[in-house]
């Protein structure tokens, strides 16, 4: 009996070390658990500027309850659109909000990209009439402001991913598709790790929402090149980007040149 009761123990201690997980393993599933991460979150999604492809929306915020206290309004807030039933919209229709920027060029291409659009915040139709239609701001990422255009809102799905870092000196890949930053956000000279920049690079290169890149300086004919950051592709059009920086070890600027993976 004893022979047979210390069979099983030495049996359940096998099955135990065979069900159970080391130390060493659980550290390494947190740690894979750990670097990924939402590359792309909703406020990267809707809440950043992009260029918009294409000509400016009919649809605009005509109005808001209380304009004649305040101009800038937020959550809660009521506003109201030139679009009604006629133009096929619906009650509890869903509408991303944004204002218009400038224009911006690009010194490498010389082309000039615009506008520039800013990202405010969505809002849902609570009433509507057949030209018009009222709306209560649900999500405010920036002050919305009479003048503000409108456009359906479009669900789009967060990206879960590692950040793929960098090599910090090495040789230009001579087959590589690379492009460079033109636009930081107003009034910005230099940006760090989760704030976004426009590059010159877009779909008709091959890039795709979800692709990183690199970010790099040259400072010199024939010396290997400086990498300093890396990114991700937050909005995607024609021929422009909005990235989202990942990680630097410095601060990264307008001019710096940005190469696919």
């Amino acid at each position: 009996m004893g022979i047979l009761a210390a069979g099983l123990i030495v049996a359940g201690a096998g099955w135990a070390s065979q069900t159970q997980t080391s130390p060493d393993v659980q550290a390494a599933k947190a740690k894979i658990f750990q670097e990924t991460y939402p590359l792309i979150t909703d406020s990267d999604l809707y809440c950043s500027y992009s260029v918009l492809d294409g000509p400016l929306p009919e649809l605009r915020v005509i109005g808001a309850e209380r304009q004649d206290e305040r101009i800038l309004l937020g959550d809660g807030d009521i506003i109201y659109i030139n679009g009604g039933e006629k133009q096929g919209i619906v009650l509890g229709q869903v509408f991303l909000l944004f204002g218009k920027l400038q224009d911006i060029k690009s010194p490498r291409t010389g082309i000039t990209y615009g506008p520039l659009i800013q990202k405010t915040g969505r809002a849902r139709v609570i009433s509507i009439e057949d030209l018009q239609a009222v709306l209560r701001i649900e999500k405010a990422c920036s002050p919305v402001a009479v003048g503000d255009y409108a456009v359906q809102f479009v669900e789009k799905k967060t990206v879960l991913g590692k950040d793929g870092r960098f090599v910090p000196y090495s040789r230009q890949k001579p087959d590589a598709v690379r492009g460079e930053i033109v636009f930081l956000g107003a009034e910005l000279n230099q940006i760090g790790s989760g704030s976004w920049a426009v590059i010159d690079l877009g779909q008709e290169d091959g890039l795709q929402l979800g692709n990183q890149l690199t970010v790099s300086t040259l400072p010199g004919k024939n010396l290997l090149r400086h990498t300093l950051a890396s990114a991700v592709a937050i909005d995607v059009q024609a021929q422009t980007a909005t990235i989202k920086i990942l990680s630097a070890e410095v601060v990264v600027r307008k001019g710096y040149q940005v190469e696919i993976k």
